[in-house]
C-alpha cells in the first residue's frame, strides 16, 4: 500500500471517526474525488482486500452514486410507508429538506419511460426491475 493511499485513508478515516459515516462527502471534493476512484479501482479488482478491508471498515458503500442515492430516497419512503400504511405521497412532500414526492414523481416517469421504451426519456430516468419490485411491494400506483 502507498503512502498517498494511506494518507487518503487516513483523511476519510478521521471523516468517519468524526461523523460517523462517509456519505455525506460532496462528490467534487478531494476527498470524494478519492472515494469514487476507490470504487472504480474496486470494480476493476485494482484494490487489494486489506484496501477493501479498510474501506468498509470506515463504511464505504460500494454501489454507484446513483445506487447509494436511490436506496436513500427509498428508505425514506419506506419510512412513510410505516407510518401511514401506503405511499400516496403528495408531490409537495419534503422530509429533512428531501423533496420525497418529486422524487416519487421521477419514479413513475422512469418507469412509464421504460414500459414504453422511450429511449430519450430513459437516458433520463432509469429506475431497475429491483427498483420497480421494492416500490412495488410497498403498493405503488404506477
Amino acid at each position: 500500500m502507498d503512502k498517498r493511499w494511506k494518507d487518503n485513508y487516513d483523511i476519510a478515516k478521521m471523516h468517519f471517526d468524526d461523523l460517523g459515516s462517509l456519505d455525506d462527502i460532496p462528490g467534487r471534493t478531494t476527498l470524494g474525488c478519492w472515494l469514487s476512484k476507490q470504487k472504480m479501482l474496486k470494480s476493476f479488482d485494482k484494490l487489494s482486500s486489506e484496501q477493501i478491508t479498510l474501506l468498509e471498515n470506515i463504511g464505504m458503500k460500494w454501489g454507484t452514486v446513483r445506487e447509494l442515492e436511490w436506496k436513500k430516497y427509498y428508505k425514506y419512503v419506506k419510512r412513510y410507508y410505516d407510518t401511514y400504511g401506503n405511499i400516496n405521497i403528495p408531490y409537495s412532500y419534503k422530509i429533512y429538506d428531501i423533496k420525497l414526492g418529486m422524487w416519487l414523481y421521477r419514479q413513475r416517469v422512469a418507469y412509464s419511460a421504460k414500459i414504453s421504451n422511450d429511449k430519450e426519456l430513459m437516458r433520463l430516468n432509469k429506475i431497475t426491475n429491483n427498483e420497480i419490485k421494492l416500490l412495488d411491494d410497498l403498493g405503488m400506483i404506477w
